[in-house]
């Protein structure tokens, strides 16, 4: 046991998966700049065409997360890793050859088949006991965020220096680096390959399943899926609809989309390091959920006076406080899943999550069209206030 925790210290598991969200972030953060420049140009698309393009990617990992989690309990974290990404990858390549929106949808779903959210949560769990994995949770929701701060800032001239069709290979190299990160510093936990073992009796796997039953039903973890379905919404449809705002409203040129996205993408990173290792996750919840409804409350004021600096400070805020609330839930969820059905709940946990982000991107762009252009944040608004009161009064 002391051997493989020498070759495979935890700090090493973290890098890998800091690694391999890192480049995924990257390469779909410059994939969604060019999507939503290239939808109106190629196919006439508008916001509400953008949220499906976005809705369907969620899509894709609804169908795959329960199994890749449940596969992942009896076959090991990093196969199943490796297959993700490699989906990712194959996904980005063949966005590059689409000829029409209905093969762009197809690829988009492929792509989005890649559903390792779940699985890493997994991961982290089994190398991390409550109490210490707060940082680790922090660190893989911040890849997210650095990777798409460079990509936003990278993507603007990507739009220039490079042909459509050619920026998606050059994305799909990038994400191979991710599978090259899972294969040089993942490794399964010893503990999960004997829980492996154990699960090939039949009696573990009634007691497996009387325990998923037991997880489901217990309180805490009903009410922090329902917030972490709600957060997804609003999580999905800020940070896409945002991106429309930025260029088709404020229309800012494609160089300086990066300058306008850093503060906000930057706020998301520094709130998910800084709070994300503090183990007192309800009280995360509760107050970065009230200050994310009043930020997002804030364009009402460009009803009256509709100024981009305005718009960056509100989103810049409600950035902070998804960054802050993100790892808050998944450590929340984590203090009620026990080692035999770790993979599997969290694969059920994050897949049900992602309803709220297939509603939340294809809503913002339906809501956009045909009310005030900013009114999706304020339906965003009150799911976060809602959230906020399912928090104060329900969650223990």
């Amino acid at each position: 046991m002391k051997n493989v925790e020498k070759k495979n210290p935890r700090k090493i598991i973290v890098l890998g998966i800091f690694l391999a969200t890192f480049f995924c972030s990257l390469s779909g953060q410059i994939n969604d700049l060019i999507t939503v420049k290239y939808l109106p140009e190629q196919f006439e698309g508008d916001s509400v065409m953008f949220g499906i393009t976005f809705s369907i990617f969620s899509l894709g990992k609804i169908i795959t997360m329960i199994l890749f989690a449940r596969l992942s309990d009896q076959i090991g974290r990093k196969k199943i890793l490796l297959l993700a990404f490699f989906l990712y990858s194959i996904g980005t390549f063949l966005a590059g050859i689409a000829q029409t929106p209905t093969q762009f949808m197809i690829f988009r779903l492929i792509k989005g088949t890649s559903a390792f959210e779940g699985v890493i949560l997994a991961l982290i769990n089994d190398y991390y006991k409550e109490g210490e994995r707060g940082t680790a949770i922090a660190i893989f929701s911040a890849s997210f965020g650095i990777g798409a701060l460079i990509g936003s800032i990278l993507g603007g001239y990507f739009l220039i220096w490079f042909e459509y069709r050619t920026t998606f290979f050059i994305l799909g190299f990038i994400t191979l680096l991710s599978i090259l990160s899972i294969s040089l510093f993942i490794s399964n936990s010893p503990d999960q390959k004997l829980e492996s073992e154990r699960k090939l009796n039949e009696n573990i796997k009634i007691n497996r399943k009387n325990e998923l039953k037991r997880i489901f039903k217990t309180k805490n973890f009903i009410i922090g899926l329902i917030i972490n379905i709600f957060l997804m919404f609003c999580l999905s449809g800020v940070s896409t609809y945002m991106i429309f705002i930025i260029l088709n409203h404020y229309m800012i040129p494609e160089q300086l989309s990066g300058a306008i996205l850093f503060p906000i993408i930057f706020s998301y990173i520094l709130f998910t390091l800084l709070m994300g290792k503090k183990e007192n996750p309800i009280n995360i919840i509760r107050y970065g959920l009230i200050i994310l409804t009043f930020s997002l409350l804030s364009v009402i004021f460009l009803n009256f006076y509709d100024n981009k600096i305005i718009f960056i400070i509100g989103a810049g805020i409600s950035s902070s406080a998804l960054g802050a609330i993100s790892p808050a839930v998944d450590n929340f969820i984590s203090s009620f899943i026990t080692k035999s059905v770790r993979g599997e709940a969290l694969g059920i946990y994050r897949t049900l999550s992602l309803i709220g982000s297939l509603l939340g991107a294809i809503t913002a762009g339906f809501i956009g069209s045909i009310y005030w252009v900013f009114s999706p944040f304020l339906l965003m608004a009150i799911i976060a206030f809602i959230s906020f009161l399912f928090s104060w009064f329900l969650m223990k």
